[in-house]
C-alpha cells in the first residue's frame, strides 16, 4: 500500500489560525490515509525544535507555504524554510503550493513563479465564505496528492521523483496544470483543452471550448465547430449555426453560413 504524502506546513505564528483554518480542511485526507501533515506545534517538548524542523524539511514531499505580509516579516519562514523548500522543489524531490493566506507582494518573491492556491491567486481572506476558499485549497492539495501517490506506486521504490512533474516516478509523463490527471486517463478538463492537451499542443488538436479532440463527433455551442475552433485552415465554418460550408443548412441570421464567414 502506497505510504501517506508527507506535508509540511510552513506559517507565521501570527498567521496560525487562518492556516489552521485551512489544515480542517485537510483533515479528511489523513483520516484516510492519503497525507500525513506535519508543523511546528507538533514538535514534543524538550526536543530540539531546529533538529526536529530540519529533519521534516528534508522529508516532505509536499510544502505548503501559507503566505501573508507577516510570512514575508518572518527571517525564519522566508530564510530557512521557504528556501529551503525551493531548492528542494527546483532538485525535483518535492513539490511547493503557496497558499495565499492575505494580499501581499508575493507575486515579485521567488514564488511569483508559481502556481499558487486558492485559484487565481486570491486571498483566503478575501472570500466571502471562508470555507469555500479553504475548500479549494485542499481540492487542489488533493490533485497534487493524488499525482504523486499514482506514481510512487508505479515506482518500484516508491520514493523516486521525476523533475517534469514534480512528483515521484521513474516514467516520463504528462499531467494536466487543472485537474491533475496523468494524460491518457479517463477524465477532462472543465478548462480550454482536455487534460491529454493541457501541458503540451503536440501530436494532438482540441477545442478550447468543448474539449473534444479535432474529428471526434461533436459540436461546441460557440462560434465554431470544434473542428475549427482551434485551427483556421482548410474549412469553412458559420460563425452562427456551427455548420460546415457546403451542407444543406440555412443560418437565422443575416447570412446563410455558406456566406458567413466568406463573401
Amino acid at each position: 500500500m502506497t505510504e501517506p504524502i508527507e506535508i509540511f506546513f510552513s506559517y507565521s505564528h501570527e498567521d496560525e489560525q487562518l492556516m489552521d483554518e485551512v489544515r480542517q480542511h485537510l483533515v479528511i485526507l489523513e483520516r484516510q490515509g492519503l497525507i500525513l501533515k506535519w508543523h511546528d506545534r507538533k514538535i514534543p517538548p524538550g526536543s530540539e525544535w531546529k533538529l526536529e524542523i530540519d529533519a521534516r524539511l528534508m522529508k516532505a514531499a509536499i510544502f505548503l507555504l501559507f503566505i501573508s505580509s507577516r510570512f514575508m516579516d518572518s527571517d525564519y519562514c522566508y530564510e530557512q524554510e521557504m528556501k529551503e523548500a525551493l531548492r528542494r522543489h527546483d532538485a525535483g524531490e518535492a513539490h511547493v503550493i503557496p497558499v495565499i493566506l492575505s494580499p501581499c507582494l508575493w507575486q515579485t518573491s521567488p514564488l511569483g513563479r508559481l502556481q499558487v492556491l486558492p485559484r487565481d491567486g486570491r486571498p483566503v481572506t478575501s472570500w466571502e465564505n471562508r470555507d469555500e476558499a479553504c475548500l479549494d485549497v485542499a481540492q487542489g492539495v488533493l490533485q497534487v496528492v493524488r499525482r504523486l501517490r499514482h506514481d510512487s506506486a508505479d515506482s518500484p521504490s516508491g520514493k523516486t521523483f521525476s523533475r517534469s512533474s514534480g512528483a515521484p516516478s521513474t516514467k516520463t509523463l504528462i499531467y494536466c496544470s487543472r485537474c491533475g490527471c496523468v494524460a491518457g486517463t479517463q477524465s477532462v478538463c472543465t478548462g480550454a483543452y482536455t487534460h491529454h492537451d493541457f501541458r503540451t499542443g503536440v501530436h494532438a488538436t482540441y477545442c478550447r471550448r468543448c474539449g473534444l479532440k479535432v474529428g471526434t463527433q461533436g459540436v461546441c455551442t460557440g462560434a465554431y465547430t470544434h473542428h475549427e475552433f482551434v485551427n483556421m485552415a482548410d474549412a469553412s465554418y458559420c460563425r452562427r449555426c456551427g455548420a460546415r460550408a457546403g451542407i444543406q443548412s440555412i443560418c437565422t441570421g443575416a447570412y446563410t453560413h455558406h456566406d458567413f464567414i466568406s463573401g
